[in-house]
């Protein structure tokens, strides 16, 4: 199935952004089109983003103190802000 790659890469770019602590609307909009662009259904894309948006809040890279939330809020010599 050549849609399965897409399926897939863009499950894991919506779980990376949520694990970085995007919102969920913000995922939808940076994913949506490049997702209908390759060639994806509309139904196919938002499934996709919606499942790894919950799978990426659910990780533990996502919870609150992890190296990902501290990244975000690293001053520009790397402590925190």
């Amino acid at each position: 199935d050549p849609t399965a790659g897409r399926h897939r890469r863009l499950y894991a770019a919506a779980r990376n952004l949520a694990e970085l602590g995007c919102p969920p609307a913000l995922a939808h909009a940076l994913l949506t089109d490049p997702a209908l662009d390759c060639g994806l259904t509309p139904a196919d894309a938002r499934r996709q983003v919606d499942c790894g948006v919950r799978e990426g809040w659910s990780s533990p890279a996502a919870a609150p103190g992890t190296p990902a939330e501290l990244a975000m809020t690293a001053g520009p010599e790397g402590g925190a802000t």
